[in-house]
């Protein structure tokens, strides 16, 4: 899954790291695989609370709050910035103890929350198989849901588990030396990246006034320590400040989510009023799936495929679920969908619908239009 990286790049740093001792790689990776694991656990409890409680549901659906992404955003920040030298995160004295979890010396439950953190970024992504599964578990008894969401989290920390039972393998990695001071500049270059494209979903929801305010608010958190008074005080009052810029009205994004023009807005048009005589190819998309701005950008927008919607007098509708959309969720929820992306072609012969995998190519579009 691309939305991993950023996480399997920290934990790449922390195997060179502790290369020549494979008990401390073996623990590690074994925690990670283990909080990996766990935060799948957690999930299924989560959706089968939401079901039971009759809300619909959607794969990565907490992309779609800006409470979440601002915070997912400022750890990523907090990361990127650690990794290019400008600051440390200190380790509180409490738990420098010896008689927790031994991590004077490797902090080990940082090693089960990157698991935790790996799960939640793994989310956007859907393609090519997880949008199945998730689908199978979404429409099946609770303990088939949790199932399915056990061996979820156990092929994602699958790479983990090799490492932790064969430490050995970290033994073909180059030994640790200059190199990896610019291995770190790269990684905390991506974690940017990763941040950049965070603040950009956030976009959907807030102005560039919350994003300008919100950087200012995370210079001041980062470089407290310079302040002579009142750090604490400050540091507190300054988060305090960045949690509630939602509230105000004055960052609010006041504009509608923008479709291509040659596409008609889902949320604004009857469906089945179009299907009537028409061929139809409907796009569910969102900005936070990584999956979905491939499809766009490989298959499309090539001009191979505009060429052929244009030459069959295609009819394109796309829904944005970059902000929920109970419509949406109910054209999903029709197909037994639950994730995106999601790409289904109307026609006015049999059979008249053909839905399309996550993953898509131009051959499959170029086939089911001829046929």
């Amino acid at each position: 899954m691309p939305c991993v990286l950023p996480v399997l790049s920290l934990k790449l740093l922390s195997m060179i790291e502790y290369r020549d001792q494979p008990l401390s790689i073996k623990k590690g990776f074994f925690l990670t695989s283990f909080g990996i694991i766990f935060s799948f656990f957690i999930l299924a409890l989560v959706f089968i609370s939401v079901q039971n409680l009759g809300y619909n549901i959607g794969w990565g659906m907490q992309f779609q709050q800006p409470f979440f992404l601002m915070i997912i955003g400022t750890v990523l920040a907090f990361f990127s910035l650690n990794l290019f030298g400008l600051f440390e995160i200190p380790i509180p004295s409490f738990i420098n103890s010896n008689t927790i979890l031994n991590l004077e010396k490797h902090n080990y439950l940082k090693d089960f929350f990157n698991g935790f953190f790996a799960t939640l970024m793994a989310t956007p992504c859907s393609a090519p198989f997880v949008g199945t599964a998730v689908t199978a578990a979404f429409t099946q008894s609770s303990a088939i849901l949790i199932t399915i969401f056990f061996f979820l989290g156990l092929g994602m920390s699958t790479p983990y588990l090799l490492i932790c039972f064969f430490p050995q393998l970290v033994s073909y990695l180059p030994k640790p030396g200059i190199w990896m001071k610019y291995l770190k500049y790269f990684l905390g270059f991506l974690l940017f990246l990763t941040t950049l494209w965070l603040s950009n979903i956030l976009l959907n929801f807030f102005n560039f006034y919350f994003i300008f305010i919100s950087i200012l608010l995370l210079i001041i958190l980062i470089y407290r320590k310079k302040l002579i008074y009142f750090n604490n005080p400050i540091s507190f009052i300054v988060l305090l400040l960045f949690l509630s810029l939602p509230t105000f009205s004055f960052f609010e994004q006041n504009e509608e989510l923008k479709i291509d023009k040659e596409w008609q807005n889902f949320s604004s048009i009857k469906i089945n009023e179009l299907i009537k005589e028409n061929i139809v190819f409907v796009d569910i998309t969102a900005d936070w799936c990584a999956t979905c701005q491939f499809n766009k950008v490989n298959v499309l927008n090539s001009d191979k495929i505009k060429n052929l919607f244009a030459k069959n007098k295609v009819i394109l509708v796309r829904g944005d679920w970059t902000k929920p959309n109970e419509k949406i969720e109910n054209f999903l929820s029709s197909f037994n969908k639950f994730g995106i992306p999601f790409n289904v072609i109307y026609s006015d012969k049999e059979p008249y619908i053909h839905i399309l995998s996550e993953l898509l190519s131009k051959e499959q579009i170029i086939k089911y239009i001829d046929k």
